[in-house]
């Protein structure tokens, strides 16, 4: 459907009766609609240069038509330019120079037009410099060449793309849908050296046969501007891969289209411009340029502040002013030394090098590559540096002395040494690190490539002590201190806070250790292992012999035998004083059928023994004395039980009856 609309996109006409229509677009190039029609009543009045046509979702101006009177009636034959061609009112004077990414570029161009940017694929920056008058639609094309992408109109959005189109796996054979073709080979314009081939073809528009739709083939044969065509004749021995660059079609009658598929994209700045020699007046100006005996070969801006010159005595020369009424100053030129033979570059301002620089020398100035801080810069005055554009700030530079400071530093192979004989410092990758010494084994302090480190001394301030990984880890820190068995000090089975508190589960000491101070809670206290010892657990304290027997004094301190004391030998009980735990005294008692003394305060403080069936008594009481059967006894008796009383008193001190 074809229709007329206005400048708001509102529809004034359809037309139904045309021909000869053809719509055409190739890549970055030209987009066009042509056709005829008869117009019946008032809507002639529509076909004006201000008013566009909309084809196929797409938005075209009238540029040019021509009325006819037959005897049909009215006939027009339009002629339409996209509406992108309204971007060729956007006069650029002065020229355009901008640096950056392409929406940032193309929103520039397209400030004001009512166009806006649509899709942008790509994302790089680039720098463009157009030094004469041009439009915003060529600056749009220039755009796409410069940034290698492919520009999609729709209506008044424009897009760029990294490639129109696609691989679909079309094919174009002569007897299927090529009814004519042209090979065209163009040696102006070479591809890899190679003169640019591009085919002309008639090719049957399958993809809307009624055959190829009701089987649903159509898709398989859907072709666009941008794709990649096979070509296939074998008559003429083609069978070719190439894009489609150009496309013509009929929108109202889709049956045959033209393509142009080509190995070459042309764009609107390949242009050839042919200078005939026979044509060539002295002087003359052709756009901007002149050739003349004097200056030879002489191309000057249009502001003519800007002049390049070229001849056999001056080489290249680039001339500025600041107005075209001041003289030329020459700021960059290129001159063959006729007394040397030796060509010389002079340049009188900055160089921006996008490639290699290759010199045998360079002599005097400074050295700088980049600007602010992602900088390189040598003189011989301060040496070099990089990362700042002053010395003094620069994270890596070294002086003329050889002084080099570096925020970080990485070397791959060779040796690393500060000072000299013993008094150095020394890095290898087959040693380690090393220093004190000449040789990496003799050294004081050494570090080797496999993280063993070996050491005098050291002392460590600040920061994190570890060794192993997950809870078989030994770590320091100035804030838990020392701790080992956990990577958290608080669940640590092992633990040693700065105030000096120890957390153990087990400790075992050896050798002469002493413990001054404090108080030791739970657990076994043995003066050894095994053998010769005195054992204090829970509630007793015993000892043994050299072979593990309880031998002399064992303490009871359970149920009804607490405060008991016990006598051993070689783990055999030979003698024992048992407390009655009630306050009523306490008992000798002999053990394997020795006598028993008993202690009771009902004889008033006196005692009783026993030895088999003699039972005697002795103490204060005289009846209870003259009624001692034994009294001999009673002298030794009375000697045993102070001993005994000093023993108890003593165990009572220690807390241990």
């Amino acid at each position: 459907m074809v229709k007329v609309i206005n400048s708001a996109s509102e529809t004034l006409a359809i037309l139904k009766n045309i021909w000869n229509t053809i719509k055409t677009e190739a890549l970055n190039r030209e987009y066009t609609f042509d056709f005829s029609t008869v117009i019946d009543g008032d809507k002639s009045q529509y076909i004006t240069t201000t008013n566009k046509i909309e084809v196929e979702n797409d938005w075209f101006n009238i540029i040019y038509f021509k009325k006819n009177r037959s005897i049909d009636g009215i006939t027009f034959d339009v002629s339409c330019e996209h509406a992108s061609y309204d971007l060729i009112s956007a006069n650029f004077t002065a020229g355009f120079t901008a640096t950056g990414v392409f929406s940032a570029m193309a929103t520039t161009v397209l400030s004001g037009t009512g166009f806006t940017i649509g899709t942008v694929e790509i994302t790089a920056s680039q720098t463009i410099s157009i030094n004469e008058a041009t439009n915003g639609r060529n600056i749009m094309f220039q755009l796409a060449t410069l940034y290698g992408g492919e520009l999609k109109f729709d209506k008044y959005a424009i897009s760029l793309l990294t490639r129109r189109g696609a691989d679909n796996g079309v094919q174009f054979r002569y007897r299927k849908n090529i009814s004519a073709a042209s090979v065209i080979v163009d040696n102006r314009k070479k591809v890899g050296g190679l003169p640019t081939i591009s085919y002309e073809v008639d090719v049957a528009e399958l993809e809307f046969e009624h055959g190829y739709i009701s089987k649903g083939y159509s898709s398989l044969e859907h072709y666009e501007l941008g794709d990649t065509i096979r070509v296939i004749d074998e008559d003429l021995d083609i069978d070719i891969s190439l894009r489609i660059v150009k496309e013509s079609h009929d929108p109202e009658q889709r049956m045959q289209g033209t393509v142009e598929i080509s190995n070459f994209v042309d764009d609107l700045t390949d242009t050839l411009m042919q200078i005939q020699t026979t044509s060539v007046a002295k002087n003359a100006i052709y756009n901007g340029v002149s050739i003349g005996p004097d200056e030879g070969f002489v191309a000057e801006r249009s502001d003519e502040l800007v002049k390049t010159s070229t001849n056999a005595t001056n080489g290249i020369q680039i001339d500025l002013r600041d107005s075209i009424t001041a003289s030329y100053t020459a700021v960059f030129y290129v001159q063959v030394d006729t007394a040397t033979g030796t060509a010389k570059l002079y340049l009188a301002g900055n160089a921006v090098f996008s490639g290699q620089v290759i010199a045998s020398d360079f002599i005097g100035g400074t050295i700088i590559i980049g600007s602010g801080s992602n900088t390189f810069n040598a003189n011989g005055t301060d040496g070099i540096w990089l990362g700042a554009t002053a010395l003094a700030t620069a994270p890596f530079s070294s002086t003329l002395s050889g002084a080099v400071t570096a925020d970080n530093l990485l070397l791959t192979g060779g040796v690393i040494q500060v000072g000299t004989s013993n008094d150095t410092f020394r890095f290898t990758e087959s040693d380690g690190l090393w220093l004190g010494n000449t040789t990496f084994g003799s050294a004081p302090f050494r570090v080797t490539m496999s993280g063993s480190a070996t050491a005098n001394d050291l002392t460590l301030t600040g920061g994190l002590f570890n060794i192993g990984t997950g809870t078989n880890t030994l770590q320091f820190n100035t804030t838990n201190g020392l701790f080992l068995g956990s990577t958290a000090a608080a669940s640590a089975p092992f633990k040693a806070s700065m105030s000096g508190s120890v957390t153990a589960t087990d400790i075992t000491m050896t050798g002469n250790s002493t413990i001054t101070g404090g108080i030791i809670t739970g657990g076994t206290i043995r003066t050894a292992a095994t053998g010769e010892r005195i054992e204090l657990t829970a509630g007793r304290l015993a000892s043994y012999n050299s072979s593990n027997q309880l031998h002399g004094i064992v303490t009871q301190t359970a149920g009804a035998t607490w405060g008991d004391l016990r006598f051993y030998d070689t783990d055999i009980e030979t003698f024992r004083i048992e407390n009655a735990l009630t306050g009523t005294g306490y008992t000798l008692k002999g053990m394997n059928g020795g006598a028993a003394i008993y202690l009771d305060p009902f004889f008033s403080g006196d005692a009783q023994f026993m030895s088999g069936s003699n039972i005697g008594f002795f103490g204060t009481n005289p009846v209870s004395k003259d009624s001692v059967a034994n009294q001999s006894a009673t002298t030794a008796v009375e000697t045993v039980l102070a001993k005994l009383n000093e023993l108890i008193d003593a165990l009572q001190s220690y807390g241990l009856v």
